[in-house]
């Protein structure tokens, strides 16, 4: 393949979609401030020459020199701040790092006569409807989003539209669904899956926030990183990524109980948590016919969240 910025590289799906470069032959120049990313996601990669880390804020304006002196075929935008309650409790972190870390990239792209940029966008919070458009652009985005992570996603999203217009930007967005599967950090407080399964595991109740009837549309971390490297050399605009499946949080829990043996699994109920949308469903038809599928199983996705949730803990304990 080609050589790569990848930013936000040392995170959840983006040291996923580190390991699909790396797969398919790519150069890739690692950034993340490792303000919430990991360094030991990453460790396996930085022995080989076709992989580089710098540790460095994404809306430092030192980035777009780096771009420059790169000369990527792409840059792959995932620095952000992921989280609705982490939005809520501090709405500027919220808003530096989605709305000017995605512009300091876009602008970074365009200065740098980079090919592509390719960016994570939010299928759980753009949209009005959430049974949202299976052709990209054919839904207005939400009129009154729900929380300040979805004010900055889409604020985003509306920027690299606009610069399209302006400086003629290439690029995708890729609105997810709930990615999920090994290396989600469940103390962050993001990922259902892989917090039930800590917690299960860990002989310890789940909690439940409202009746649990809320649903989301979960989509497996391969899968997720796949379509952004697909998304190198397809597509203009923005596309959902997801299932097509909208499971409710009763449904995860029942699922991980399984993976972890467990019949009659130990709950907590909470209050439902302010700003959370209720219902996600997304409908990826426009980017499948871009030539991306999902591989994965919800089911197989949860059990392989399970064992490595269970490999970490016996790993913690010295087992």
């Amino acid at each position: 393949m080609r050589r790569v910025v990848l930013t936000g590289g040392a995170g959840f799906i983006g040291s996923h979609v580190l390991d699909a470069l790396v797969q398919r032959g790519a150069e890739v120049v690692v950034v993340d401030d490792l303000s919430s990313g990991r360094r030991a996601n990453i460790e396996s990669h930085l022995t080989s020459e076709r992989c580089r880390f710098v540790e460095m804020d994404v809306a430092h304006p030192g980035f777009r020199d780096l771009v420059a002196d790169t000369r990527p075929d792409a840059v792959i935008h995932l620095a952000a701040q992921s989280t609705v309650v982490g939005s809520v409790a501090d709405p500027y972190i919220d808003a530096r790092t989605n709305i000017l870390g995605t512009l300091n990239a876009a602008l970074a792209v365009i200065g740098a006569k980079v090919p592509k940029l390719v960016c994570a966008a939010s299928g759980g919070t753009l949209y009005d409807d959430y049974r949202t458009p299976a052709e990209s652009g054919s839904t207005p985005l939400a009129g009154e989003p729900p929380s300040p992570y979805g004010l900055s996603k889409r604020v985003a999203v509306e920027y690299l539209a606009l610069l399209e217009r302006l400086y003629g930007l290439s690029w995708t967005a890729l609105a997810l669904g709930n990615a999920f599967g090994p290396r989600q950090r469940p103390e962050t407080g993001a990922g259902v899956v892989s917090i039930f399964a800590e917690a299960l595991l860990g002989g310890l109740p789940v909690t439940v926030f409202g009746d649990g009837s809320s649903t989301r549309d979960f989509v497996y971390v391969a899968d997720v990183a796949d379509a952004f490297v697909h998304a190198v050399d397809h597509g203009q605009g923005l596309y959902n990524i997801g299932s097509g499946v909208s499971r409710s949080v009763l449904d995860v829990l029942r699922a991980v109980a399984e993976a972890v043996g467990l019949d009659d699994p130990p709950v907590v109920r909470a209050p439902a948590r302010p700003s959370e949308v209720e219902q996600v469903l997304l409908d990826s038809a426009a980017f499948t016919a871009l030539g991306w599928r999902p591989a994965f199983s919800f089911e197989d996705g949860v059990r392989a969240v399970a064992d490595f949730e269970a490999d970490r803990r016996s790993r913690a304990h010295g087992v």
